[in-house]
C-alpha cells in the first residue's frame, strides 16, 4: 500500500483509511463502473458500496492482478451515487 497516497487521501477526503476502504470489495451489492475520464495509462474502475462500519464509500482503483488492486482514492459518495446504490440495493 502506498502509505503517502493513503495519508494524503485521508487528509483530503476525511472519510477512511485505505485499509478500511478496501473492505468495500466485500459488499456483494457494490456497484462497479469504469472510470474512462481518468483511465489514461491504466483502466481505472470505481466501486460504490458499504465498507467497514456500514459507511457508504466510493473507491477508485486499478486491478493489478486478479486478486490485487491499487486504491487511488476513497471518498464519500455524491448524492447521485448514493441514490444509485440505494436504488440498486432495493432492486
Amino acid at each position: 500500500m502506498d502509505d503517502d497516497k493513503a495519508e494524503t487521501n485521508l487528509e483530503k477526503h476525511r472519510v477512511m483509511s485505505f485499509s478500511d476502504a478496501v473492505t468495500v470489495f466485500e459488499d456483494s451489492l457494490a456497484i462497479v463502473v469504469p472510470d474512462p475520464d481518468h483511465s489514461h495509462r491504466e483502466q481505472r474502475l470505481i466501486i460504490i458500496g458499504l465498507a467497514t462500519k456500514a459507511l457508504l464509500v466510493v473507491v477508485a482503483y486499478i486491478e493489478k492482478q486478479e486478486d490485487l488492486v491499487r486504491i487511488i482514492s476513497a471518498r464519500e459518495p455524491t448524492r447521485r451515487e448514493r441514490i444509485d446504490y440505494e436504488k440498486q440495493e432495493k432492486g
